[in-house]
């Protein structure tokens, strides 16, 4: 290992120099630590929530059918080409009304280009009703228990995906939330206490059209109600919104 320093010159830095290089080391092996253990972020992770409360798989609730997905796609497809041909049907109509030398509306469309337009139009209509008939007929979402086992390895596999990125945005979300309090409480001893305290107070919610007030109930010590006043005020000027759909502003009180 002193050869290794060596050869990157570290021996030879001023000591401040060393602790940060030597902290920098260090700081990528506690993060994924933490994030393991606190947060149970892993790779292999997911598969665990196949267990149910008593022990056996837990295969009643509800998927997405991938018969009805599949078809779905193809009614998106097919309606698409249908609609592009259906402009290639209205533009040969339209070119009709301004051909010179007029002929009947019959033979006009048996000429090989129009005829081809207005077949494959005809036919993409009739695939697209087929198949929205077959959807209507078919059940969007099926219980896990029934599909086959290469279809549960997949939505396996998704979910375990899924519940990762989630997880892992949730503890991205929580380190800046504690830098952010950080900020306001001085006492880095207490801090972990105090973010607890803070994220754990229970509180009112209250809708409006366009905006959410959240009411924290006051916090048990007057260094931590003081410091979360001014958390508060931080998070007020961020001014967060929802992410239903409905960007309602999300505004904290305590």
């Amino acid at each position: 290992m002193i050869d290794n320093l060596a050869y990157a010159g570290i021996l030879d830095k001023s000591d401040s120099y060393k602790i940060q290089a030597l902290d920098g080391r260090w700081a990528q092996k506690n993060f994924f630590k933490e994030a393991k253990v606190k947060v149970d972020i892993d790779h292999q992770m997911g598969y665990q929530f196949e267990a149910g409360p008593d022990g056996g798989e837990d295969n009643d609730y509800y998927v997405v059918n991938p018969e009805y997905a599949l078809l779905a796609e193809e009614i998106g497809q097919s309606d698409k080409r249908c609609r592009l041909y259906a402009l290639k049907k209205d533009e040969v109509l339209r070119r009709f009304q301004t051909i010179k030398r007029k002929v009947s509306l019959k033979d006009y469309l048996k000429q090989k280009g129009n005829k081809k337009v207005i077949d494959t139009y005809m036919s993409l209509k009739v695939q697209l009703s087929d198949k929205m008939k077959k959807a209507e007929g078919m059940e969007p979402k099926v219980k896990f228990s029934t599909l086959q086992q290469g279809r549960k390895d997949i939505i396996k596999t998704v979910r375990s995906s899924v519940i990762l990125a989630v997880r892992a945005s949730v503890y991205n979300m929580r380190k800046r939330f504690e830098e952010m309090a950080a900020t306001c409480f001085t006492d880095h001893r207490e801090l972990s206490k105090f973010v607890l305290s803070l994220t754990t107070s229970p509180a009112t919610v209250t809708f409006t059209n366009n905006t959410i007030y959240v009411k924290l109930k006051k916090l048990e010590t007057p260094v931590y109600q003081k410091s979360a006043e001014k958390f508060i005020n931080i998070l007020n000027k961020i001014n967060t919104t929802t992410l239903d759909g409905t960007e309602r502003h999300i505004v904290y009180q305590i």
